[in-house]
């Protein structure tokens, strides 16, 4: 009862292809398949009607249906896709050695199509119930039910509530077959459920309420039992002019059935008796065929009950004659113990006990039946668990073959990455070489701008008044009474001399753009830096009769670089200079202030608040450095160069300031660091030619010291007359020192040719 409810629930075309083809004559099919080609338009048709020819094919002639199997496995592998080819070569081979009652080769090909094509729409959740279904004719429920679950997630997707029905329904039989009666009758509830919510067949629904109706009479629920019973004889009544009523015709019997053994467990004798007097026999000639017996069976234990005992034999010959030619164990052994029971009812103990006898015999014959049924469904769950593990061991294999995949891409990108870092930052150190460049570039051109600002501004003073000074003596020279006065010439000293400087200072600043700003830092005494840079401008200063107020400690030793710091301090001086009238005093200081290092050198005069202000930010200072002149701009570079700030504002009283910065806390040396400094002074370098010829000594010396052009050339004069191997040297110190502008090297050099004899 229990196979015959899972097959009648699964209404459905295993067939391949989309819509249901209509029934025809197997040479009508074949007709219409020969006619049709393989071209695109008619290929998918003709698959169908092949499809078609194997089910018919597979009950008259096998051999050929699984030939044809093969030429539409071939045809869908080629053209179709691959889910058709999957179809064609397992699915539909499974169902043909699954109608041919070869379950175990059924499965090995459903188990394959399972494992590889992919099942999703509701005719794949079909055929993962009919292949649970033969996991439950051989008792494997675990595997059947798994089967199950996976149907009942894809009607869930679909939203296909008839197939819900069918897989609730086949729940039912795995818990009535464990003796779950609520359980079993709460899923063919549900199932039921989903069959009203469907567009289902009536006769679905009417079996579904007599398999409900027996579960309820098992259980002793003989109240919802009569009611469910009835429910599914009135859809039989009412619907037995549909063509699928022959299907369930027997149902429809057997629910009457069931019912009169509900009303003797009710003590309704008379509707029972009603039943089995007017209403059974007027449907007993309806009945063909074995899955009736249980009916008989039915009747004639109502009758032995009833101590009707010839119309219980009546009922027993007629379900003897439909076993007859079909045997059946479980149909046979029930058959006996009701003749059984019979012939003790009736006196007839020696029958009684043949039939006991033949009953026992049946019994060890279901269980050597039993037994091989359990070892073949040992050995398809041993196969099952190898197949489980066989995969399991395919899945791992692929994991590590991901593994390795995931590590060489990991590995792949790691590298890519690397090498577009590397590309970036050689991009960037391009960019940055690039960059440096265009900041040289750019500094080139404001320096070049500077410079002409600078001449412009600075030079054209000094060249107006020897201009106009020149016009003068020319018109005084031309009259009897033109006397060229003392004032006259000091004026032109004076004007040749700011000239000089400020060739001087041009030269400098184009000899430090040119060469490589870069502090070189050694230990040195500041103080003495200082009075070095008085030594070398002593004359000048003496010349413009200035007064020089110094207060500087005894020695103040730090590391900075002597040459630029050398270089500040000269053109702090010359500014002061620039801007201060004879016998003005300049004050030149070194303190420490709040640990900050501070020189500062003060020249007579005032700036304005705003002025003051001004100076103090970047372009303005810039503006002033074109309209004063280089020296300021030299200042601030090598200041900037060494980490150092410079700053013009307000000094003493009276005084303008410019000052000079070290940062705070700054090493600083005091009165230990002259000590030292004065350890490590470098003897100044001496040389005393001895022939000089008294022409050479006066072509050198008829010069000024600060003329530095007419002084070397007549060096270069000197060199060409006698170029004497022992006066190389000297004429290599006077030759560095006029391109260096080193004054104070000069001064020793002149003394050299001065002594010369």
């Amino acid at each position: 009862m229990k196979s015959t409810y899972i097959a009648l629930l699964l209404l459905w075309s295993c067939s391949f292809g989309g819509d249901l083809l209509a029934q025809k004559g197997l040479d009508s099919l074949y007709r219409e398949y020969y006619q049709l080609s393989l071209g695109e338009e008619e290929r998918e048709y003709k698959t169908q009607l092949l499809g078609q020819i194997i089910n018919q094919e597979t009950y008259r002639r096998p051999a050929l249906a699984l030939r044809q199997i093969d030429s539409l496995t071939a045809i869908q592998c080629k053209y179709g896709s691959f889910q058709q080819c999957m179809d064609a070569n397992y699915r539909i081979r499974g169902s043909y050695y699954a109608a041919l009652g070869q379950k175990l080769q059924a499965l090995k090909y459903y188990r394959t199509y399972i494992d590889s094509a992919e099942i999703s729409s509701w005719s794949g959740g079909y055929f993962l119930i009919d292949v649970g279904n033969i996991y439950y004719n051989f008792n494997l429920d675990p595997l059947a039910r798994k089967l199950y679950e996976r149907a009942e997630k894809i009607f869930r997707q679909e939203q296909h509530q008839k197939g819900l029905s069918t897989v609730y329904g086949n729940y039912g039989l795995l818990a009535y077959k464990q003796d779950s009666l609520q359980a079993a009758i709460a899923y063919t509830r549900q199932a039921i459920f989903y069959q009203l919510q469907a567009d289902t067949i009536p006769m679905q629904l009417a079996h579904a309420y007599t398999i409900l109706g027996k579960m309820y009479e098992k259980s002793g629920d003989n109240e919802q039992a009569e009611k469910a019973l009835n429910n599914g004889i009135q859809i039989f009544e009412t619907h037995q002019d549909v063509s699928e009523y022959q299907q369930f015709k027997s149902y429809h019997l057997r629910a009457y059935a069931y019912l009169m053994g509900v009303y003797e467990q009710q003590g309704k004798t008379e509707k029972a008796r009603y039943l089995l007097e007017e209403v059974l026999p007027s449907m007993e000639q309806k009945i063909v065929g074995i899955e009736n017996i249980d009916y008989y069976l039915s009747i004639a234990q109502t009758h032995m009950q009833a101590n009707n005992l010839a119309k219980a034999y009546l009922s027993l010959q007629q379900a003897e004659s439909l076993l007859k030619g079909r045997e059946s164990n479980s149909v046979r052994l029930s058959l006996d113990q009701a003749w059984a029971k019979y012939y003790q009812l009736s006196g007839d103990d020696k029958l009684a006990a043949k039939k006991w006898q033949a009953n026992f015999k049946q019994m060890k014959e279901m269980r050597k039946e039993d037994s091989r049924s359990l070892s073949l469904s040992e050995l398809l769950l041993q196969q099952e668990k190898d197949h489980m593990i066989q995969l399991q061991k395919q899945e791992l294999q692929n994991a590590a073959l991901q593994g390795y995949y995931v590590l060489a891409i990991l590995f792949i990108s790691l590298l890519v990455l690397l090498l577009i870092s590397i590309f970036f930052w050689k991009i960037k150190a391009k960019n940055k070489i690039l960059s440096n460049y265009a900041q040289i570039i750019s500094r080139s051109n404001e320096n070049k701008k500077t410079l002409l600002s600078v001449i412009g501004h600075d030079l054209r003073n000094p060249f107006n008044y020897l201009l106009y000074q020149s016009h003068i003596l020319l018109e005084r020279f031309q009259n009897e009474e033109g006397l060229v006065t003392y004032a006259d010439l000091q004026q032109l000293e004076q004007s040749s001399k700011q000239i000089y400087l400020m060739m001087e200072e041009l030269l400098q600043w184009v000899r430090l753009e040119d060469r490589d700003l870069s502090a070189h830092y050694q230990r040195e005494n500041l103080c003495q830096l200082l009075d070095e840079v008085l030594e070398q401008e002593e004359d000048l200063l003496k010349q413009a009769a200035f007064n020089l107020h110094i207060e500087l400690p005894k020695a103040i030793y730090l590391e900075t670089d002597a040459n630029l710091l050398k270089i500040i301090f000269r053109n702090m001086l010359m500014n002061a200079a620039k801007h201060s009238q004879a016998h003005e005093q300049i004050r030149l200081k070194a303190t420490i202030e709040q640990n900050q290092l501070v020189v500062s050198i003060q020249n007579p005069g005032s700036l304005p608040k705003q002025t003051v202000e001004n100076l103090r930010k970047e372009e303005q200072l810039e503006r002033v450095f074109k309209g004063e002149g280089l020296g300021l701009r030299i200042i601030k570079q090598l200041s900037e160069q060494l980490g150092l700030s410079f700053e013009i504002a307000e000094g003493e009283t009276g005084y303008v300031a410019a000052s000079l910065r070290w940062p705070p806390h700054t090493p600083l040396k005091l009165e230990e660091a002259a000590r030292q400094a004065h350890q490590l002074e470098d003897p100044k370098e001496t040389y005393s030619p001895k022939f000089l010829s008294s022409l050479q000594q006066q072509n050198l010396l008829q010069f000024e010291i600060y003329e530095a052009q007419p002084l070397y050339a007549a060096l270069q004069k000197v060199e060409q007359e006698q170029a004497n191997p022992a006066d190389q040297r000297l004429f290599q110190l006077l030759e560095d020192a006029v391109y260096e502008g080193d004054r104070q090297k000069l001064e020793e050099l002149y003394e050299i040719i001065n002594h010369a004899h």
